[in-house]
């Protein structure tokens, strides 16, 4: 579950929840199918590739600006991101 700390605008992974699986997996699908290495988003983001692995993992916190240097990185907006969630989620209910 998510809850955002306005003060640091962090978003808190509370524990590894559904949604938290599908956020970071999604995250990991769209750099993959970029063809990007961790390495490369890192470069681009301007943090550690080792950083840039625990937030993938799910072991770092996410702050909402860095979130969305992601998206822009991967050349994806907040909508398109949600949708190819929820169709993931659509897909692994059918199997």
């Amino acid at each position: 579950m998510y809850y955002c700390n306005p003060q640091y605008a962090i978003i808190h992974i509370k524990d590894y929840s559904t949604m938290d699986h599908w956020v970071l997996q999604t995250l990991r699908n769209l750099r993959r199918e970029k063809d990007y290495s961790q390495e490369y988003l890192s470069l681009k983001l301007e943090i550690s590739q080792s950083y840039y692995a625990r937030i993938e993992n799910g072991k770092a916190a996410l702050t909402i600006k860095t979130f969305h240097q992601i998206l822009a990185v991967l050349e994806i907006d907040c909508i398109d991101f949600y949708h190819k969630i929820k169709l993931m989620e659509t897909v692994d209910q059918t199997r």
